[in-house]
This record gives C-alpha cells, sequence and structure tokens, in this order.
C-alpha cells in the first residue's frame, strides 16, 4: 500500500517526531503560564527563517487524527475514571493550543486550533464536559466576552464552526456590539475576509436566515448586506495582485525544484563517470 509506505518512509517519520515535541511543548506551555510567556516570542517571530504559523498548523492537523482514532476510546476511559497519564497530555495539549488561539485571535496562530475544529468537539471537547469548562475558563481569563463564552459553553452547532474561532468569527457570531454599527460592521467584515471569507458566507447565510428586517441590526437585512458588499467587492478589487502574488511564488518554487533536479542529475552523471573510471582502472 502506498500511503502506508510513505507514512512509514524516514522523512515520515521525522515530521511526526517534530509533531510530538511541539504536542509535548504545547502541553508542557499549558501547565506552566512562565513557559508559555517565555515560548511565546518564539511563536510569534516574524524571522523569515522560521514559520511558527504553518509548523502549528501541520502539527494540529497530525494531533487532530490521534484524536479522531482515540476519542471514542477516551471518552470511555474519562467516563470510567480511568484515564491515562496520555490522556492527560492530550488534554493539556488541546488547552496549549487554545491558549495560542486566546493569545492571537486576529492574527496567523488561530489557525492551530483553528485546525481541531470539529473533530475534538466530537469527545474531548464534548458539551458538558470538565475540559470544556476549563476551556471557558481560560478564555474567560482572556478577556473573551460573555456571548462568545455562552457559544463556547453551549452551543454545539456553532463552536463546532472553524470560522467561529477567529477573532471576527466570535464577534459576528455572538452579537457583539460592532454587529448593530453599519460602519463598524464593514471594518469587521474586511478583517473577515482577511482572513477566511468562508466566515462571511456564513454570516451572511445567518443574516438572510433571520428576521433582520426593521431590526437594530445594523440598519436590518438591507445595512447586513450594503456592509457585506462593501467588503466584498474591497477584497476582489485586491485579487489581481493576490494572483500575481501566487504565480510569483509558484514560480519561484518551481525554478527552486528545477534547479534541485540539475544538481542531481549532474551528481548522478559525475558518479556514473566516475564509476565507469573505476571499471577501467
Amino acid at each position: 500500500d502506498a500511503d502506508a509506505d510513505a507514512g512509514n518512509s524516514p522523512l515520515a517519520r521525522i515530521e511526526s517526531a517534530i509533531f510530538e515535541c511541539i504536542e509535548l511543548i504545547l502541553a508542557i506551555s499549558d501547565r506552566s503560564d512562565a513557559t508559555f510567556r517565555e515560548l511565546l516570542a518564539v511563536w510569534c517571530s516574524t524571522d523569515e527563517a522560521v514559520s511558527p504559523p504553518a509548523a502549528l498548523a501541520d502539527t494540529a492537523s497530525h494531533f487532530s487524527k490521534q484524536l479522531s482514532a482515540d476519542g471514542a476510546e477516551y471518552a470511555q476511559r474519562r467516563a470510567g475514571s480511568a484515564a491515562t497519564d496520555a490522556d492527560s497530555e492530550r488534554e493539556h495539549t488541546i488547552l496549549g493550543f487554545a491558549k495560542l488561539f486566546a493569545e492571537d485571535a486576529h492574527g496567523p496562530l488561530l489557525t492551530g486550533f483553528q485546525n481541531l475544529v470539529p473533530t475534538v468537539f466530537d469527545h474531548y471537547l464534548s458539551l458538558g464536559c470538565e475540559l470544556r469548562s476549563s476551556l471557558c475558563e481560560m478564555l474567560k481569563r482572556n478577556g473573551f466576552d460573555a456571548a462568545v463564552l455562552h457559544n463556547v459553553a453551549s452551543e454545539d452547532p456553532i463552536a463546532r464552526q472553524k470560522f467561529f474561532w477567529s477573532a471576527a468569527g466570535m464577534k459576528l457570531f455572538s452579537g457583539h456590539a460592532d454587529v448593530y454599527d453599519e460602519m463598524k460592521l464593514e471594518r469587521l467584515l474586511d478583517e473577515a475576509m482577511a482572513q477566511q471569507p468562508l466566515i462571511l458566507v456564513a454570516f451572511l447565510e445567518q443574516a438572510c436566515s433571520e428576521s433582520w428586517v426593521g431590526s437594530s441590526r445594523a440598519g436590518g437585512i438591507e445595512g447586513v448586506m450594503q456592509a457585506a458588499m462593501r467588503a466584498l467587492l474591497a477584497y476582489w478589487s485586491t485579487l489581481p495582485q493576490r494572483r500575481a502574488e501566487l504565480e510569483g511564488e509558484r514560480a519561484a518554487g518551481g525554478a527552486a525544484a528545477a534547479a534541485g533536479d540539475r544538481r542531481s542529475s549532474g551528481a548522478a552523471a559525475a558518479a556514473a563517470a566516475g564509476g565507469v573510471a573505476k571499471r577501467k582502472a
């Protein structure tokens, strides 16, 4: 099986070891606020030689597969008061991801916890469980408002959506005061589009499913649509530049790969020539 072979390759084993190290670091960070603060500077580094958001997102995807595979058994152990040390370690890792989200809900580190959603809510953060209460307490300590905390604690259909787990998403889907002001709503939708256009799609679907006509929310459904249209058109105007940047990145990547192939071919040719020379000798 090709997938199994790929999963057992030396590179895959190295990647898995790196992911496990990052998961352990996140668990330790949850246990110690001092350690978390010390490591935060590394996580938020803008050094081009490292990419904390990408590493965090990939680690979350790897970790999410573990949560999915062991979720049902974990729930049984936890319900039977037979949780293991490994279970506790995973719980701390989950809260470690959440801590980074709470610290950087406006920035790129939010993709770590987002990549655990919705899987993490199947068993580990199931409705009413102790770990979910711990998550709410941590968010409260970080200044999240009561409406957000209510959604996280009690509203599974919202909490299980990736788009909710962003600064813009939490405001849009928790009745924040900015939603009731058309100009502030427009800025909020601009922020949502910059993070993830899917947030705006979900918000519009919610707005169209509710009776906003005549309500105080940003002038009712008409005000919402106007703010959404302005945000969409502003984002649309940036697409040519985004396409050009993406094509430039692809071209640079292709050139680097071609250069690597040429080096490999040259090395192979040199090795073959060396072999011929030895045989002649």
